[in-house]
């Protein structure tokens, strides 16, 4: 029989999307890691065809 490690998770994610009613969607994402401090993140923005359009 084997025996398991059992660990916690270690890497924390938050993110976030916003701004569809504006048009553009922003999408933000950001993680670190509770044993080596690693972090990471990014943020993208996507326009949506036909929402708010210049010459409504």
């Amino acid at each position: 029989m084997k025996n398991f490690l059992v660990t916690s998770e270690t890497f924390r994610e938050d993110y976030e999307f916003h701004g569809a009613e504006t048009g553009e969607v922003t999408a933000s994402y950001c993680g670190t890691c509770s044993r080596c401090a690693l972090p990471t993140s990014f943020e993208h923005k996507h326009q949506i065809e036909g929402v708010n359009d210049k010459g409504d």
